[in-house]
């Protein structure tokens, strides 16, 4: 009952055309049923893609939920076992009015055998819309000339027909299903098996709108069973000759080993005709079969069809296409080695596009002689493999098969990855000794689009490029450019240039000048890092570059200048580089789109506030700016300034002025305005709480560190020359400090000095006359203040040159006051009395009182001091030093270390 009343439902919401206004509903709100099945609306209609592939639990057409049959105009129901297709309807398609593609490839069906999968011309009744249906590979669905010719008898829109992996070469007596194909005028191109000696009969004629046949073995599932249904060993002049309306021929992969003379002659109208994969064939049989082409001709694909390891384009393999209007030619994947002379010159003139990558061209003479293809426009050497140090390997098939039917989309990055890149180029790069660089390739002079990406063809053509060219493209990354030591020549044109991964470090000032309408350039994968960083004006003639793309270049810093003329740059990449900062010149980067900074090592945010700032100035000129900064680790941090830049950054990305992409403590990713949103919530939370615990932290830290300040300051001060005493005297672990000798206790005190000789330089003439020469005589060994070595610590020589004296002897004239010396020697002086417990100290007054002179009361002990008589006789003066001699001997009388043993056992110490 519930079944009825939603089916009544489904009938009402139809007929006030309401059920696909749900169903859209559902779609846009992702709650739509599909059964077993993806379901998308297709483009902006009510219709509905059906993809059911893979789903190995279907054995029939399943039920779509919400979705009516009517509404399907795509159903895929590939990779399945449908083995009750047939079971329940011998027309299980019926009501799938609006339905134009139907793919029951890989799916078990079959026309004998299991009842239950058995498709006959009722099958595919109700679809008389359908435009392309694909059975192939069910390997149990032969189509010969006794297949049911009314099998497709109500597919009468029919345009396209691929039933490849059906049909077994052991069927090739029966020949195709011509009948079969002749009852569905409407056909346009089949995709097929290869029967060998079958014959496309009569009926052909007779199909005007039947351009395109291809048949393949390339796409047999699985691989290895490709000559089980396409193994065509030879064309004979029969098999092709009913086939003048078809325009587009491919036999791809059927083990073609030779072409008759006359193979091609019925064929009137072909354009395109593709050989590829057909490994046996070579480029000799192959133009064997060429003489009676279709001078129409535009495309010829013939890609993979020799085993040899070196391969040469002859001169009679050119001449064999002369008389075609030839446009295309693909000869990828042939170990070619290198063109004849003359196979350039008798190449077609018509030529435009020549794609010959892949191969194994070695740089010789041969390459002058491209400039005979005066109407060429594309050249592809791309992925020429290093034959001269690889001279040895054998051949191998390649995993994929170059058939090309139509154009290949030109990938802007190199297809080889970094590592492969990396690895070739170091090889290539210590053998280049053993190779010719110096080879002038002549480029035509129509020529637009140049490919030598992932070659040594790249050596060749560098620096030979004539000045007016009309090159637009040039793709020569990982070409074994590792230096650009020369200017580029001048080009009116040149709009793409790829120098990616060439590992190039020595690059030309200049090296762009000359490109004044270059639009994208790739220069990553090199190594830059100086470039970048020397030469501010490499890209000032740029000025209409748009793509700009400098990452993985071991860029340390940039030149601020570097950029300053790009006024119409939209995207900048400098991801995956070593930039710490990002300083440059911005103010006329107001077209950027994306400029990714991604994996640097960036600390913080607030370095991108100039491009920032440029960026939300001119906003209204362009649309949202994608700003990259993940993966450089940003602190991400509460302060002052970085809280203050992120209210600024989230005013900008609420307006969407731009979006800020950047990664926090390796953990936060912010890739959307959503994201932003999220870290900036959780960011503000965090730096309030933070903020309150900070001040009342800062408060009670600062309220201590003033009390200890205050204290620790009033210790020193109080203390200060028993710290500097402890410091450079007793806590000297060297016994060899700066020229000066520590002796410390072998048994007693031992002395290097009998006096340290302390005084002002206004008596130094009294001292070197009078004072030093008297205790010469006396025997005496005196350190006096002029054995100083300039430039060291005083407080360090004094305190230990007083620490290995007997005595201190100061002299007390006028100037003593100013001395710095002096008054370090007063203070040393007495922590060094303290430390032996006894005054060592005598003061020799020399005209002069003890008032005013600094630390006077540590000077005067008892009698231990003498006033010089300065008129004195010279009686006097006589009395004077036996006086002096008796109060040194009394201050400390102890020998002078002399013991070698003591001195020796001082130094292992040391």
């Amino acid at each position: 009952m519930a079944i009825r009343e939603q089916h009544t439902l489904s009938r009402l919401l139809l007929r006030f055309g309401l059920l696909h206004l749900t169903v859209k509903h559902f779609v846009a709100s992702g709650q739509m049923s599909c059964g077993p099945c993806k379901c998308e609306l297709y483009a902006n209609t009510s219709l509905f893609i059906v993809d059911c592939s893979s789903s190995m639990s279907l054995n029939e057409v399943p039920l779509f939920g919400n979705v009516s049959i009517s509404d399907i105009t795509e159903l895929n129901l590939a990779n399945n076992n449908l083995s009750l297709l047939t079971a329940t309807s011998a027309s299980p398609f019926a009501g799938f009015i609006n339905l134009t593609t139907l793919d029951l490839s890989n799916s078990s069906i079959s026309m004998n055998g299991s009842t239950g999968s058995v498709i006959n011309a009722m099958t595919f009744a109700g679809l008389a819309s359908v435009e392309e249906l694909d059975v192939s590979n069910n390997h149990n669905l032969p189509f010969t000339h006794l297949t049911d010719s009314d099998l497709f008898k109500h597919l009468t829109s029919l345009k396209i027909l691929r039933m490849y992996g059906t049909t077994n070469v052991s069927h090739s007596t029966e020949g195709y299903p011509n009948k079969l194909w002749s009852n569905v005028p409407t056909l346009e191109e089949i995709w097929i098996d290869g029967l060998p000696f079958a014959v496309f009969g009569e009926e052909f004629k007779r199909m005007p709108n039947l351009k395109t046949i291809r048949i393949t073995g390339d796409l047999i599932d699985p691989p290895r069973r490709a000559y089980d249904y396409c193994n065509i060993v030879h064309i004979n002049n029969e098999m092709l000759k009913n086939l003048e309306h078809v325009s587009n021929l491919s036999i791809v992969h059927c083990n073609v080993h030779s072409i008759s003379d006359l193979a091609f002659d019925g064929v009137k109208n072909l354009s395109v005709l593709d050989l590829s994969c057909n490994l046996e064939l070579g480029f000799v049989n192959a133009s064997m079969g060429f003489g009676h082409l279709n001078s129409g001709l535009k495309m010829l694909v013939l890609n993979n069809i020799n085993r040899q390891y070196y391969v040469i384009i002859n001169e009679s393999f050119a001449k064999s296409l002369q008389n075609i209007s030839l446009t295309h030619l693909y000869i990828e994947g042939n170990n070619i080695f290198q063109f004849h002379e003359n196979a350039f010159i008798n190449l077609p003139i018509s030529l435009k596009k020549l794609y010959a990558g892949n191969n194994r061209f070695d740089m010789d003479n041969y390459l002058i002689y491209l400039n005979n293809l005066t109407n060429l426009e594309l050249l592809d050497l791309s992925l020429n493999k290093l034959t001269f140090y690889d001279n040895n390997a054998n051949h191998d098939l390649t995993d994929t098969c170059l058939s090309h039917l139509t154009e290949r989309p030109k990938k802007l990055k190199s297809r080889i990855s970094t590592h492969k890149r990396t690895n070739a180029a170091f090889i290539i790069s210590g053998c280049l000794n053993q190779v010719q660089v110096e080879i002038p390739a002549a480029l035509p002079p129509k020529l637009e689009t140049l490919d030598v990406h992932s070659s040594n063809m790249g050596l060749a053509v560098y620096g030979y490029m004539p000045k007016n060219n009309s090159l637009k493209t040039v793709y020569a990354s990982n070409a074994l450019l590792n230096s650009w030591p020369n200017r580029l020549p001048d080009s009116i044109s040149l709009a793409h240039l790829d120098l990616s991964s060439n590992l190039c470090s020595d690059v030309h000032q200049d090296l762009l000048k000359g490109l004044p309408f270059l639009e994208f350039l790739d220069l990553s994968g090199n190594y830059l890092s100086l470039v970048m960083t020397k030469y501010g004006d490499l890209f000032e003639n740029n000025t209409q570059l748009k793509h700009l793309d400098i990452s993985k270049n071991e860029l340390t810093e940039l030149n601020n200048t570097l950029f300053k003329n790009q006024i119409n740059m939209t995207f900048l990449n400098l991801s995956q580089n070593k930039l710490k900062s990002f300083s440059i010149y911005a103010d006329n980067l107001t077209k950027l789109q994306v400029i990714n900074l991604s994996q640097n090592c960036f600390l913080t945010l607030t370095d991108f506030k100039q491009i920032l700032h440029v960026i939300r100035n001119h906003f209204e000129k362009r649309n949202e700016t994608v700003v990259d900064l993940r993966n450089n680790d940003f602190l991400c941090s509460c302060d002052a300034d970085d809280v203050a830049f992120m209210n600024s950054v989230a005013e900008d990305v609420r307006s969407h002025r731009y979006l800020l992409q950047f990664t926090c403590n390796q953990n936060e990713e912010v890739k959307n305005t959503s994201d932003f949103e999220s870290f900036k919530h959780t960011f503000d939370k965090k730096c309030r709480t933070l903020m309150d615990s900070i001040v009342l932290i800062v408060v009670g830290v600062v309220f201590v560190l003033i009390f200890l300040i205050i204290t620790v300051a009033t210790l020193v001060f109080k203390f200060r020359w028993k710290i500097k005493y402890w410091f450079y005297v007793r806590n000297s672990k060297r016994r060899m400090r700066n020229g000066y000798t520590v002796i410390p206790n072998c048994n007693d005190w031992a002395y290097k000095y009998h006096v340290y000789l302390a005084y002002s330089y206004e008596v130094q003439e009294f001292i070197i006359g009078t004072v030093l020469t008297k205790l010469s005589e006396l025997g005496y060994k005196v350190f006096s203040q002029e054995d100083i070595i300039p430039g060291l610590n005083l407080c360090s020589v004094i305190g230990n040159a007083i620490h290995v004296s007997r005595c201190v002897l100061f002299v007390v004239s006028s100037g003593c006051e100013d001395s710095n010396e002096w008054s370090i020697a007063v203070h040393m002086a007495n922590e060094e009395a303290i430390k032996r417990r006894k005054h060592i100290t005598l003061a020799l007054l020399y005209g002069h009182c003890v008032e005013g002179i600094p630390g006077a009361e540590q000077l005067i002990h008892q009698d231990y001091f003498i006033d010089f008589p300065l008129n004195g006789s010279e009686h006097e003066v006589t009395a004077f030093w036996a006086d002096f001699e008796k109060k040194l001997i009394s201050i400390d009388n102890t020998a002078l270390e002399t013991s070698m043993t003591c001195l020796a056992r001082n130094n292992e110490r040391s």
